[in-house]
């Protein structure tokens, strides 16, 4: 592990500004009239389920024109707990606004994708299609299908994982909304309760494979523990707390041990650990464990040259930042001091990498050499007038036409190697859950308990 301190100076009020302006970018359907990215429009307005429920809205999940409803409640989970604990300094920062409208623009899609009573919307668009054009979303003319789960096709974990957004949504939204509120908070009870009532995966049934899910238990858990938060409940903590045993035994002895959307029992573990709950020393003994594999480089983790704690050669700039979001919660619920500090510090030095401290900004359109061939269909294509967007717009060596502001890629190799590619969407494609605890930790950093150098 590097452990020298950078001298370089870093805005996180702009980056964390910048990371709403990627999210911006990445909205499908009709767009407000407060839309700042002049180089979207509206797209995909004739997105519907099989009886033609209507599904235009959402985002798109990455460099594709995918809707995934998966990976969609995670983030939406882990964005709005960061506004929750840090929405102070989103308010100094004036991004407050910005969070809360992409926060309402997640809980709608995700509510509007809940078609019927036990139906739910997994997928929007089939990746053979959607991979086979290289164009604007707005010129998309191929079939885009809905793939739905119901009591045949149960899917716990995608309904768990979105459960878990919507009731984080819910609370974000209790002093600002209460109608919208208590709707986020009755669609994560009613998507609980189905998810409950037919268990399995909701990648066993032939939907695209982008991500497959583990396990549900995790999903469920992590849902419990917001409602619980969300009610005060009994019964959600007690089906917190259960799911998480299972969770327990079937994940945390097998996997590298990642908090992202496959893997949500940090999630829960960090949750239930900072509220006063049963067993709560339980909790804090399992997320702390946690925490001293990313600091200490050990299960799994290792360390780059540069600083950088690894733990995937796919995106592992998004998993590093989830840690860190998960530490600087943690650390605010602390009394032990060196512990909170240590967390802290280890956080902002992960956040600094990514920012350019390890020689090159991995944030599009900030700081030092940041990259310019993102695998982004949208920011590679020129503005209509100029031109058409196809396959030679995906092989050309020129930069992309527009600058996908605030987005995070997947990040540098294990030696710290990075190629800025189109065609290198392994390091160089962006997601919606990439930038989530990204934007999380900026508003951390900006909180007067952060440490500075």
């Amino acid at each position: 592990m590097n452990s020298g301190q950078s001298t370089a100076s870093y805005d996180y009020a702009a980056l964390l500004s910048q990371s709403f302006l990627f999210y911006e970018a990445q909205r499908s359907g009709a767009l407000p009239s407060t839309n700042r990215v002049n180089w979207r429009s509206n797209s995909a307005l004739t997105d519907a389920g099989p009886n033609g429920e209507p599904l235009a809205g959402g985002q798109y999940d990455a460099g594709d024109h995918l809707k995934l409803t998966f990976p969609y409640g995670s983030t939406t989970a882990t964005l709005a707990w960061g506004v929750l604990e840090f929405q102070t300094a989103y308010s100094t920062a004036g991004v407050l606004p910005y969070a809360l409208d992409q926060l309402r623009w997640a809980a709608t899609f995700l509510m509007a994708a809940h078609i019927a009573p036990l139906q739910y919307v997994a997928q929007v668009g089939l990746a053979l299609n959607d991979h086979a054009y290289w164009g604007r979303p707005e010129d998309m003319t191929m079939a885009r299908p809905a793939y739905i789960n119901d009591p045949s096709k149960p899917a716990s974990d995608l309904l768990g994982s979105v459960s878990a957004g919507l009731a984080a949504t819910s609370l974000v939204f209790q002093p600002v909304d209460t109608t919208f509120s208590a709707k986020c908070l009755s669609e994560a009870q009613a998507l609980y309760t189905f998810g409950t009532t037919y268990l399995g995966k909701y990648s066993a049934y032939g939907i695209d494979q982008l991500y497959p899910s583990s396990n549900y238990t995790d999903d469920l858990s992590y849902a419990a523990a917001w409602l619980y938060r969300a009610t005060g409940q009994q019964s959600y903590l007690t089906d917190a707390m259960s799911f998480s045993n299972q969770s327990t035994t079937v994940d945390l002895s097998l996997k590298t041990p990642v908090f992202n959307w496959d893997n949500a029992i940090w999630g829960t573990s960090c949750l239930l650990a900072t509220m006063g709950v049963p067993q709560k020393a339980k909790f804090a003994t399992q997320i702390e464990t946690f925490f001293a594999s990313w600091m200490q480089g050990t299960n799994g983790i290792n360390y780059t040259t540069k600083g950088l704690a690894y733990s995937s050669d796919f995106g592992p700039l998004r998993n590093t930042a989830n840690t860190g979001l998960l530490a600087v919660i943690y650390s605010n619920h602390l009394s032990d001091a060196t512990l909170a500090t240590k967390l802290r510090c280890w956080a902002q030095s992960q956040i600094r990498y990514m920012a350019g401290d390890a020689g090159m900004s991995y944030v599009v359109g900030a700081g030092t050499n940041p990259p310019t061939h993102v695998h982004n269909r949208a920011a590679s294509c020129p503005w209509p007038s100029v031109g058409g967007c196809d396959w030679s717009t995906y092989t050309s060596s020129n930069p992309n036409s527009h600058v996908l502001s605030g987005a995070l890629v997947g990040g540098p190799f294990l030696d710290d190697s990075f190629t800025d590619a189109r065609s290198n969407y392994q390091q160089n494609e962006p997601s919606l859950d990439g930038n989530a605890g990204w934007s999380g930790v900026l508003a951390a950093l900006l909180s007067p308990s952060m440490p500075s150098w």
